[in-house]
């Protein structure tokens, strides 16, 4: 296996792509420069939500960081061997984890490791009152209109996303090839069982796989990531015809999936 580097491209259209729950849950956005932020935390759990539905809980394939789970007592029924656990679910192969029990605790860096990640542009934050007719209680049966809650989105925003595959922590791990091809379907389906009000306009628009020649790599990731060009010639682009991609002097080859 070689190092495998990437950058995934995503847009949202009238959407919450990632809700900051210090914030009631509006979109994630940088103060200083005004640009929306998707965590790693939210890609890792959208492909451990699509590895579960396209490929269900059949072993090899089950998730370990799930609501379903409780997690102290599914790592304990697999006793202090952390290969049990990583041979058990791909989650812990692909992402790693910090193995807490009672008195000790281990620790598992994963190979694939994804980056906090902004959008290109500064993104507008609409907040919204919706409301319901069905009122809670007697009280709200004399309004006209039933406050139901908040609501906010973004208008328009397209994020690039970063990330890498360490050959050495896939060793440490029993990642598989198997897994990483795993992976990839899920990034380039991202949100193929995601669509909620909150992020039915989320899509990805593009996928760009660098495939080293050696575990260690040819060149910096930077490079690479840096060599992916997002731009747009409108000062506000509104929608994904706005904008334009280009690959400028990439140190070694690019595979472009979508």
């Amino acid at each position: 296996m070689n190092r495998i580097d990437f950058t995934l491209i995503v847009e949202a259209i009238n959407s919450n792509p990632n809700g900051d729950p210090d914030q009631s849950n509006r979109p994630r956005t940088d103060n200083l420069t005004g640009k929306g932020i998707i965590t790693d935390v939210c890609i890792k759990r959208k492909v451990r939500d699509y590895i579960v539905e396209e490929y269900g809980l059949k072993d090899g394939y089950d998730i370990l960081i799930r609501n379903e789970n409780l997690f102290d007592e599914k790592t304990e029924s697999l006793g202090d061997d952390i290969n049990k656990i990583c041979s058990k679910y791909i989650d812990i192969r692909l992402f790693g984890s910090v193995i807490a029990k009672k008195g000790s605790s281990q620790s598992l860096r994963g190979p694939v490791q994804i980056a906090t990640s902004n959008s290109i542009y500064p993104v507008n934050v609409v907040d919204m009152t919706i409301t319901r007719q069905a009122p809670s209680g007697v009280k709200d049966k004399e309004k006209e209109n039933h406050t139901f809650g908040q609501k906010s989105y973004i208008s328009h925003g397209v994020y690039k996303i970063n990330g890498t595959f360490s050959p050495h922590c896939a060793k440490k791990a029993g990642t598989t090839d198997n897994d990483i091809k795993v992976f990839f379907d899920a990034i380039s389906n991202l949100f193929k069982y995601d669509a909620s009000a909150a992020r039915v306009g989320m899509s990805v628009k593009g996928l760009y796989i660098f495939e080293h020649s050696s575990e260690n790599g040819d060149c910096s990731r930077d490079k690479l990531w840096d060599s992916i060009k997002i731009y747009s010639e409108k000062e506000s682009p509104a929608c994904w015809e706005d904008y334009k991609v280009e690959i400028l002097d990439a140190p070694i080859k690019v595979r472009a999936i979508l």
